[in-house]
């Protein structure tokens, strides 16, 4: 299968937002109401669960037009069928007070959410999408890539991917649940 890959911004924020829309969260129905904002968002979890899909599809496009949501579409055919939320690390504010500190760098980026319309998952959209963005990152500077997979037993669940396809790429396991690619052109 051949897909083309592209930036989330304004002008395919309506790709992104149909994705969440298409009824693809048969397994966890929360998740279409997420628009990726969980780990952007430093409310309370009481909070965020009472947050509606209406206040989350405006933060997020509120984000997307001041640049500060970022990550990456997967189209096949001009239809989107795949995201993936990547940013610098900082931008997830909940994922930092679980991290140790020597990781809140600007510099370092995180992959933190596919999310592969039903048809096409298992037909390697989401190692695509992380093949793009470790091209991006690293050729935009950046000197690390962290992934924080789980492992859940319900296969679409885990929507951080697999540590498998992060260790095919050359990530390590640095402590655990916390694995790193780091830029080998940055230490020469």
């Amino acid at each position: 299968m051949s897909f083309e890959i592209y930036s989330l911004n304004s002008n395919n924020q309506e790709d992104f937002f149909s994705l969440f829309e298409a009824d693809n969260f048969g397994h966890s129905r929360g998740w279409g109401n997420c628009f990726c904002r969980y780990y952007q968002t430093n409310c309370s979890f009481e909070d965020w669960m009472n947050r509606s899909a209406l206040v989350n599809h405006e933060d997020a496009s509120k984000a997307i037009k001041e640049g500060t949501m970022h990550g990456f579409l997967a189209y096949e055919n001009n239809k989107c069928v795949g995201w993936l939320n990547a940013s610098s690390i900082l931008n997830y504010p909940r994922i930092l007070v679980e991290l140790p500190k020597k990781y809140h760098d600007s510099k370092i980026a995180l992959t933190i959410c596919f999310v592969i319309e039903e048809s096409h998952r298992q037909k390697k959209v989401a190692s695509r999408l992380l093949d793009h963005a470790i091209e991006h990152f690293f050729s935009n500077g950046y000197s690390a890539m962290i992934s924080l997979p789980r492992n859940m037993k319900l296969v679409e669940q885990n929507y951080r991917g697999f540590k498998e396809m992060y260790q095919n790429r050359g990530y390590t396991e640095v402590e655990e649940g916390i694995l790193i690619l780091k830029n080998l052109l940055d230490q020469q």
